[in-house]
């Protein structure tokens, strides 16, 4: 692994030492630094075991795998490979009340008595009895808990009953919303074909006006950004419009990974990083200015504070960033467990009926770590790749996409470059 010369040479990222550095003092820190050792961790049923009766701390249920939308990126539509299709199923309650006692039973005696209940679909909403039960019956078995409800939701189906629900049981709900109506109705649309963005605003109206200081602190939106459309406008929309600008925001893309979404809607990659940079050079006048930033403007943010934290990483283990089964179980409408809602269903863990598969586990462990020993060993970015199950599950094996490699590499590189300009504006934190 060499060394990656970045702003016209005049700056370096060391890959052996995870370290970036101006070049002028470059021999001065190799005479006084240590290169980064990654540590082996004991991986065996034990362990893992362990791991999760200590830090398991959420349990998400898929109530349905239908939806009343036809959202044009959606991961269960059929564009994505290894993915599983829209269906009619949906969890029963005594499934869900089996893994509810299973979980219990793993975490019970623990001191730390912290727990959040997700509720993920399809649209999750329409089994709204469902839910309510699973609230109820989570109450009553974790008696004495901190319990904390989420609910994933596309927003169109709320209505006061529900609104009245969350509430009353302090619900975090995402709501999707990609922005104005220009951006939101071109891929979030109705089986009709028709968008989605004014109904939504509607019950988020309703919510607010229901309980405003429940509205501004429990409801946040999880915006798509697809690279066909302006992501000027998407940043304009939750800057300005005051039923969003405060509420928080978590901003993705459309996953250009095993799909050929981008073939059929294709982007002007010049013009996306054209608004990129127009955004950039608002938040970091903000932030210079000290002026306060809105939470989309801190979301843009976010891959910079994450890179910055890669940056001053010393220790590593032989997992990296991918976690060892041990924060979240994802329950699927079958009654089978996964190791999150990302993953597809080709991985499972266990199911409701046998309990959790630790031998399977410690399997599949140290098959993803296996793919890194090899597959990355000598990649010059690897400190710096966010790496998960959820990214390389194919399928039932795990692999790594050259066409992945090469735009995380680019997407890392341009990350440090941009590390280093707003340093150099006097951004000199995140």
């Amino acid at each position: 692994m060499e060394e990656i010369a970045l702003n016209r040479n005049k700056y370096i990222y060391l890959p052996k030492y995870n370290q970036l550095i101006n070049r002028e003092i470059k021999d001065l820190f190799l005479k006084n630094s240590k290169k980064l050792k990654v540590e082996d961790i004991s991986i065996n049923e034990k362990v893992i075991k362990s791991r999760i009766n200590k830090n398991l701390n959420q349990l998400i249920f898929e109530i349905t795998q239908n939806c009343n939308l036809r959202c044009r990126y959606c991961v269960y539509s059929g564009v994505y490979l290894y993915k599983r299709n829209r269906s009619q199923k949906s969890l029963n309650f005594e499934t869900s009340r089996k893994s509810l006692n299973y979980v219990y039973n793993l975490i019970k005696d623990r001191k730390e008595k912290n727990f959040v209940i997700g509720f993920y679909g399809g649209e999750p909403l329409l089994r709204f009895n469902t839910i309510k039960r699973i609230t109820r019956y989570s109450r009553r078995l974790f008696d004495g808990w901190n319990l904390t409800f989420s609910l994933t939701t596309n927003g169109t189906l709320l209505s006061r009953e529900m609104i009245n629900f969350f509430i009353n049981n302090k619900f975090l709900i995402d709501i999707s919303l990609d922005g104005p109506s220009i951006n939101h109705d071109a891929k979030r649309i109705f089986r009709d074909g028709k968008g989605t963005f004014n109904c939504i605003i509607s019950n988020l109206v309703a919510i607010k006006n229901m309980d405003e200081s429940y509205y501004y602190k429990n409801v946040q939106f999880q915006a798509v950004h697809s690279w066909d459309l302006s992501l000027k406008k998407l940043f304009d929309f939750f800057v300005n419009n005051e039923l969003v600008k405060r509420n928080n925001v978590l901003l993705t893309n459309v996953d250009l990974q095993n799909s050929d979404y981008y073939k059929r809607f294709p982007y002007d990659r010049k013009c996306l990083l054209e608004e990129f940079e127009i955004i950039n050079t608002i938040i970091k006048k903000k932030f210079i200015n000290k002026e306060k930033l809105f939470p989309i403007e801190l979301e843009f943010l976010a891959p910079y504070r994450v890179l910055f934290t890669d940056l001053n990483t010393r220790r590593f283990s032989i997992i990296f960033g991918a976690c060892l089964f041990d924060s979240r179980l994802f329950l699927d409408s079958d009654g089978n467990y996964h190791i999150c809602e990302k993953i597809n269903h080709k991985f499972p863990i266990g199911n409701v009926d046998n309990g959790l598969n630790y031998k399977k586990m410690v399997k599949m462990a140290k098959e993803f770590i296996n793919i890194f020993n090899t597959r990355c060993k000598n990649c010059d970015v690897k400190y710096l790749c966010r790496r998960c199950y959820a990214m390389f599950g194919k399928d039932g094996k795990f692999e790594i996409d050259d066409d992945y490699c090469r735009f995380s590499r680019n997407s890392i590189i341009k990350g440090l470059e941009d590390l280093i300009k707003n340093k150099e504006a006097g951004m000199n934190t995140y």
